[in-house]
């Protein structure tokens, strides 16, 4: 968040209770590991036609590079 601020990168914040992520397996194996996780938001995930927004796309690339 602070890079994203910091950048001027729009972002948002959100809690998922119903699915899971590989970074949910990395917290609960062995010791555990402290793990982050970047998503774009989507339509229809799991489908042929997912469907993204490309200026989400386009910030989660300056977000991380």
């Amino acid at each position: 968040m602070d890079t994203a601020n910091e950048f001027d990168i729009p972002y948002q914040l959100v809690v998922c209770d119903q699915d899971g992520t590989d970074a949910a397996v990395m917290q609960v194996a062995c010791d555990g590991a402290p793990v982050g996780n970047v998503r774009i938001p989507c339509r229809h995930i799991h489908s042929p036609s997912e469907i993204v927004d490309l200026t989400d796309v386009d910030c989660t690339f300056n977000l991380l590079f």
